[in-house]
């Protein structure tokens, strides 16, 4: 809603230090408005209508205090008789030399303040949110948000190292990298062996992630309390925590209180070393949790150095249920993707269409798709190749486990039912070999070629209607084989 203005007639409106009076007519035309230097970098000035002189909007604190002494105290009668407008979002904004956005406030993404503002900035392209380019910054704006203020925090390119973990706990909250770029947005804490336990701590439902890289924390990149739906996390990276870096908490005396409806999508889940600094990590790791998508998401590495075996890349236990497990690739983790574990089970749900594999370490690896007090659930098309010893790909235990259906997953290793588990098995290939996949190593699991064996060779199943790549089935006279559609 503000002018542009020249500078040349800018010079002509007098600043609220100087003494003299300027054009009368032409203050006239603009007594009341904010102006906009086009020709500089968009600073804003505002026309106090009572002696026609331009004051300085400059940071947002300086405009704050500007509408507090120079503004019109009203009461909130009077004011509801005033229609309230709207304006449509604008389409520019003012830009650096490199096309990025020019901070309003001075402070680095470290936190590091320059001149002692802290207030974060609104974004002009969306009303309905803030603009944040450091931690203190970032700070603000969260705790913002659980008041009831702006919900969808925008955060500028950079690495922002965290002191202490952000509390979510207000519904509805937002957190992206304006640019998109989730590599070029960083939030982190001081190491897997360091004081910053979470990167996000989350009691609010309808909480979002997306476009972000969370790294270096002790604990958990995000963890979510207990009761909470609606999560969404879409493009991020998570990178070296110290425990599972996804983790959806329960709470075994009140089953009733599930989280549900989670998604997590198109994300990186790793460790940079090669494997994690303990056997208690994970991908996503999610207890009482009710339907929720996990899909086109990448995992890599998820191995224990010692002691004990890494938890699952992929995991829903103690009594989730109808999780749809899709089009993930996962390579070199101890276990791939389970449903229960033990006496904590899962009840229905699908997996279906991931690509697995494993190279020829030993170490913990262990089996890559595992059902354990899973009641009803669905296991097919999915594509596994292992190189190191162990001799499952897919297993299913104990007695608690029943009616389960695995088809058409082609694997290199074996399909084992374990300690009076119970199911249907049926259309799966379990000789698999390396020369069939275009690169086992990287995890492209798709087939390099027409191998009479699994082309065309699958069953039809209810919802199966589209391969790895989200390609249609069938392309042929029938369904193939593993996650590639050929």
């Amino acid at each position: 809603m503000g002018l542009g203005i020249t500078d040349a007639n800018l010079a002509r409106i007098p600043k609220d230090t100087d003494s003299w009076t300027g054009e009368t007519p032409f203050i006239n035309l603009i007594r009341g408005k904010i102006l906009l230097q086009v020709e500089q970098h968009g600073e804003a000035w505002y026309v106090y209508p009572d002696n026609g002189k331009r004051y300085f909007l400059g940071r947002p604190s300086d405009a704050f205090n500007i509408m507090s002494s120079l503004g019109l105290g009203i009461s909130t009668r009077d004011l509801s008789t005033i229609a309230v407008g709207t304006m449509a979002a604008s389409e520019t904004e003012e830009t650096n030399g490199n096309g990025q956005p020019v901070p309003a406030d001075e402070e680095d993404a470290s936190g590091d303040v320059g001149s002692g503002d802290t207030i974060v900035n609104t974004n002009t392209e969306d009303p309905n949110s803030v603009v944040v380019s450091s931690v203190s910054a970032l700070m603000t704006a969260i705790e913002n948000a659980n008041n009831g203020s702006k919900k969808t925090i925008l955060i500028e390119d950079g690495t922002y190292t965290l002191g202490n973990m952000l509390w979510v706990s207000a519904d509805g909250v937002t957190v992206r990298g304006r640019s998109g770029n989730r590599e070029a947005v960083i939030l982190q804490g001081d190491g897997m062996t360091g004081s910053v336990s979470h990167i996000f701590n989350v009691a609010g439902d309808d909480f979002t992630v997306r476009d972000l890289t969370l790294r270096r924390v002790a604990n958990h990149a995000i963890q979510l309390q207990v009761n909470v739906d609606g999560f969404t996390v879409d493009n991020a990276h998570f990178l070296d925590t110290g425990e599972q870096m996804l983790k959806v908490a329960y709470d075994a005396g009140n089953m009733s209180a599930s989280s549900d409806g989670g998604l997590v999508e198109n994300s990186l889940f790793e460790y940079s070393a090669g494997r994690g600094p303990q056997y208690y990590i994970g991908g996503v790791d999610a207890h009482n949790a009710k339907n929720w998508i996990v899909r086109d998401n990448v995992f890599k590495n998820i191995k224990s150095p010692s002691d004990d075996i890494a938890e699952f890349a992929i995991h829903f236990w103690s009594e989730s249920a109808n999780t749809l497990v899709e089009r993930n690739t996962i390579v070199n983790c101890d276990r791939g993707i389970g449903f229960g574990l033990g006496d904590r089970g899962h009840v229905g749900g699908t997996i279906r269409n991931n690509m697995i594999y494993h190279d020829g370490s030993e170490g913990f690896a262990d089996v890559q798709i595992g059902l354990e007090d899973a009641r009803n659930s669905q296991v097919y098309n999915n594509t596994i190749f292992m190189a190191n010893s162990y001799q499952n790909a897919i297993e299913y235990r104990f007695e608690s486990t029943t009616g389960v259906q695995i088809y058409n997953n082609l694997t290199n290793r074996a399909i084992t039912a374990r300690d009076g588990a119970s199911g249907t098995v049926a259309s799966n290939i379990t000789n698999a070999q390396a020369g069939w996949f275009v690169s086992p190593s990287s995890g492209n699991l798709h087939l390099s070629s027409s191998v009479s064996s699994v082309v065309d060779q699958g069953r039809n199943i209810s919802g199966l209607t589209n391969d790895f790549d989200g390609e249609l089935r069938p392309r042929g006279s029938g369904i193939d084989v593993g996650a590639d559609e050929l």
